[in-house]
């Protein structure tokens, strides 16, 4: 990906299709974030975090990219189940990415809901 903005769409559009390939590719080998239930997971958690997934969409509110690293701001609604919960909701997210020799990948996944 050529840009931190590049990464963040391919992200997204990832999580919209509920594409676990396409996550696994962009995401850090020690990736870390904040689950549905509450938990943080590293990466294989992550990728395997949803037992049915209805609809999400993520709207960015800023973008803030350092040399080797970047933060976005925004809101992610999700409908969606985990654990056999109803995880659904909106809240406000944070994504860190950063790049290592040229290759940019999501660091960790936070959320205030």
């Amino acid at each position: 990906m050529d840009s931190f903005a590049d990464l963040l769409q391919a992200w997204s559009d990832a999580e919209r299709r509920g594409a676990q390939a396409a996550l696994d590719g962009v995401l850090a080998a020690d990736f870390r974030g904040d689950g549905p239930l509450g938990y943080v997971l590293d990466r294989e958690e992550w990728l395997a975090r949803y037992d049915a997934r209805a609809a999400f969409s993520w709207h960015l509110s800023g973008l803030y990219v350092d040399l080797d690293s970047a933060v976005a701001v925004g809101v992610q609604t999700l409908v969606a189940h985990a654990g056999g919960l109803d995880v659904s909701g909106e809240e406000s997210r944070g994504h860190v990415a950063r790049s290592r020799a040229k290759v940019r990948r999501a660091s960790s996944l936070a959320g205030s809901g």
